[in-house]
């Protein structure tokens, strides 16, 4: 049976080909996300392990570990030491060298006034370390003066500068300054900052633009070479003062990577899922396939079984040629996954996500568990049609094959509709009446809806294309037999259409979420935004830093009555990590309208005081006047007095506190937005102009009006549609060249009847819109199918996120419209290949095919 099944699956290379796609593309998506995520791990890996080298102990503030540390600790309060502690480590016995650093926001604006802005990396200013790894470029000299500065080397390359430019930077807290570009800064085996920018000053002159006089944010020693870096640890944690930590680098350096592994755990469970999507659909064609050439074997097979091959060797024969198809097309999903890996970086790169780039890496485990999960889709795909071949009774072998009349199994559709009975109760239920679980149950009815279109889909394929093509009298004489063909064989036309219908319920469910979060953005724009000018850092709202002088600036215009910055802190709130929004009470009622249940804005003026959202309080029972205790980079354990409770809204959430306290828990508060509003007479162009005239000064602002703000919103709603609609079109893609192998074996099995046609007078021309016709309508059968689908399911996730702000629920119907006509094109194009090749065959020899 081995030697037969090997010699099938090389006599049918065309069919082999088509059903090894499927599974090349699904596996290259898992492939490719492993590759992926492990470049960048072992980008970050040389980073971090790489700038360590030179350094043994690294001295740093003690912060504890419910505070979240990031990029954002470093935009918005990055801890810090009193710069006389370097002195003292220096002292200490077995330390050749203690030097302090400082760190913070710098952001470089190129000569034509561009600002440089990564989506997600840090741009960071730091001080020259004279002990580094950092060298100067061959043609410039490290910074000595207050006027120069040395850009990393990859960040000057990718932006045009070079040694003796002039570049103006951008810094939180300080006005901006202008600096002659005198050195390139490199590593000597290579550089990779992972999409981050550096700017490095001397020592003085970093701490005077980061606003940071008489402090570090971190001091590194090296030892002599007779001494143990753990022994060196040791002995300068005994002259640390409290909220100082001594830790050996290579800590320092697996401390840091499991951080990077957790924050890629996310990006690799996003991709994982698309991946799972492209196999799940990828499965159907699979099945599909093998259902299609177990019924066109059925003479064969039967044969077999009429010679004594038992049923177990007719599964053993159609799985061992699944495992083949399994085995070859998963080794090239392997290799295919590399150029994946290439294209999904590019593609995340068009979409704004600088990913850092590197050589790269398969690992052992991302060959095993992709010729893994590739062999198992593939057999698992198979299984049932290897039971129907299985059940082929010897006798068969003495008749025709013929296309038996499909009746839906008693047992399996009362299993679809029992699960389209609860997946419509669970949809309806969390959508309705949105209990705290929603998210659950919302997601429970959609794996029912998924099992329930699986086993009961086929009994919907003939009313379902009744209701797209009437009696079918339209569609001519040509179209008639197409349909006839579909209905002919519901099961294979609905497995075929299955594949489409979950891409398309996918891109549809995701198609009303956005519309709906668009909606429900600007109806909370609307509500709780009265500033009439929004200045922010790029397009992000809380992604940047607009310098905090600016907010100063603004305020002495006369052309506005009230500016108010909006500042976020990170830290910890009763050992929960925490983002704290600070904002000017005096302004706050001037430029929104947050409402408070309990106490007022006013009440922040008070020291130490703060506000919790009223979602907070009720899960942790918080009420005004209960003190808590927070843990923040610039005071450490701090108690603050809960002086009012507020209800979130787009602009707050969590919770809030004055920019007067903020500056008490953070090292380095910076402005991610303000907010301003036009004094009275004065109309908005006057407004937007002054506004302008100082907002020149500082090139990485944007200023926009409140109707401009919503569009950049709805923009940034658009562009993560958009991502998510290309990472979805690989699905799409495979649905599509199902159909495509479908009609392929449809010809091949109906070879006769087509031959017959052309005997009796029908034209090529006639075939090949036969072919295309069919196609047509397994196209939109799928697309009908998915459009209703994904609208129901994005309906019940907006309505299960209402908590979390989704207020509207918008069916975007000319999105859902252009999909469905994109689904009929994908059709048509689908059909090209298979309908040349039915048009192509020869009269006499398909009418004697048997």
């Amino acid at each position: 049976m081995w030697k037969i099944t090997l010699k099938g699956v090389r006599s049918h290379k065309v069919r082999l080909v088509l059903t090894t796609v499927s599974v090349v593309l699904g596996v290259a998506f898992v492939s490719g996300t492993y590759v992926l995520t492990d470049t960048m791990q072992a980008v970050f890996d040389d980073l971090v392990r790489g700038g360590s080298q030179t350094i043994d102990v690294m001295i740093r503030p003690a912060v504890a570990e419910d505070i979240a540390i990031g990029s954002e600790a470093s935009y918005y309060g990055a801890p810090t030491l009193p710069e006389d502690l370097v002195s003292e480590v220096g002292a200490v016995e077995g330390v050749e060298r203690a030097e302090g650093s400082v760190e913070g926001y710098a952001q470089i604006v190129t000569p034509d006034g561009t600002p440089i802005t990564p989506m997600g990396p840090p741009t960071l200013g730091v001080s020259w370390s004279l002990g580094g790894d950092r060298v100067v470029r061959d043609g410039g000299h490290e910074p000595t003066a207050d006027d120069e500065v040395v850009i990393d080397a990859i960040t000057a390359d990718r932006n045009g500068l070079g040694v003796g430019d002039r570049v103006q930077i951008v810094f939180a807290a300080t006005p901006p300054r202008t600096f002659t570009v005198v050195g390139l800064s490199t590593v000597p085996d290579g550089d990779n900052l992972a999409g981050a920018t550096l700017a490095e000053f001397d020592f003085a002159t970093a701490q005077q633009v980061l606003d940071l006089p008489g402090v570090v944010t971190g001091i590194t020693v090296r030892g002599t070479p007779d001494v143990d870096a753990d022994d060196l640890a040791d002995r300068v944690a005994a002259v640390l003062p409290d909220g100082a930590e001594a830790i050996t680098a290579a800590d320092w350096a697996d401390e840091t990577m499991a951080q990077i592994s957790d924050a890629l755990g996310f990006l690799t469970t996003a991709l994982g899922v698309f991946a799972a999507i492209a196999l799940v659909v990828g499965a159907f064609i699979i099945a599909n396939t093998f259902s299609i050439t177990v019924v066109q074997r059925t003479r064969e097979f039967a044969l077999f079984r009429a010679l004594g091959a038992s049923r177990r060797q007719i599964v053993q024969a159609v799985l061992g040629e699944a495992v083949v198809v399994g085995v070859l097309a998963s080794a090239l999903g392997v290799v295919a996954g590399l150029g994946l890996a290439l294209l999904l970086q590019g593609l995340l790169d068009a979409f704004g996500m600088d990913m850092p780039t590197g050589a790269l890496v398969l690992e052992p485990r991302t060959v095993v568990v992709s010729l893994a999960v590739g062999i198992v889709v593939t057999a698992a795909s198979a299984l049932l049609p290897a039971r129907r071949a299985a059940g082929i009774h010897p006798m068969a072998a003495l008749r025709d094959t013929q296309v038996v009349a499909y009746r839906p199994p008693r047992a399996r559709m009362a299993v679809g509709l029992g699960a389209a009975v609860a997946a419509a109760a669970l949809l309806g239920y969390g959508g309705i009446a949105r209990p705290d679980s929603a998210g659950v149950l919302v997601g429970a009815g959609a794996g029912l809806s998924l099992l329930a279109l699986v086993t009961t889909g086929p009994a919907l394929t003939r009313p379902v294309l009744r209701l797209l093509g009437g009696d079918g009298a339209h569609l001519g004489a040509v179209g008639r037999l197409a349909r006839r063909a579909s209905l002919r064989t519901p099961r294979r036309t609905w497995t075929t259409a299955a594949a489409l219908t979950v891409g398309l319920a996918l891109v549809s469910a995701v198609a009303v979420m956005a519309a709906s979060m668009k909606a429900s953005v600007a109806g909370a724009l609307d509500r709780t935004l009265r500033a009439d000018v929004v200045l922010t850092a790029g397009s992000a709202f809380m992604g940047g830093s607009v310098p905090t002088v600016l907010a100063e600036e603004l305020a002495a215009l006369p052309e506005l009555a009230v500016v108010s910055p909006l500042r976020a802190g990170f830290g910890a709130m009763e050992g929960e990590s925490a983002t704290v929004i600070a904002v000017e009470p005096s302004s706050w009622d001037g430029v929104a309208a947050t409402t408070f249940t309990e106490g007022s804005v006013a009440d922040l003026e008070a020291a130490r005081t703060v506000a919790v959202d009223a979602e907070v309080a009720t899960a942790q029972g918080y009420a005004v006047g209960d003190v808590v205790t927070g843990r923040f980079p610039g005071s450490g354990e701090i108690e603050l007095r809960i002086a009012a409770i507020f209800e979130p809204d787009d602009l707050v959430s969590g919770w809030m506190t004055s920019t007067a306290t903020s500056d008490e828990l953070l090292t380095q508060p910076m402005d991610a937005a303000v907010l301003a509003a036009a004094a009275d007479g004065v109309d908005a162009v006057e407004v937007q102009a002054a506004v302008a005239a100082v907002a020149d000064a500082y090139p990485s602002v944007v200023v926009q009006d409140r109707t401009e703000y919503g569009e950049t919103v709805a923009g940034q709603v658009d562009q993560l549609l958009a991502l998510v609609t290309a990472l979805l079109g690989m699905a799409l893609f495979i649905a599509v060249l199902g159909i495509m192998n479908t009609l392929a074996l449809s010809i091949s099995e109906r070879t006769r009847e087509i031959g017959m046609l052309r005997a009796v007078g029908m034209t090529r021309r006639q075939v090949r819109a036969m072919v295309r016709w069919e196609s047509i309508g397994v196209a939109a059968l799928g697309a009908l199918v998915g459009l209703a689908l994904g609208s129901v399911l994005g309906w019940a996730t907006t309505r299960a996120l209402g908590e979390q702000g989704m207020t509207a629920f918008v069916v975007p119907v000319l999105q859902l419209a252009g999909a469905a006509l994109l689904a009929v094109l994908a059709g048509v194009l689908a059909a090209v290949l298979p309908a040349r090749s039915a048009a192509r065959l020869d009269v006499l020899r398909a009418i004697a095919v048997e």
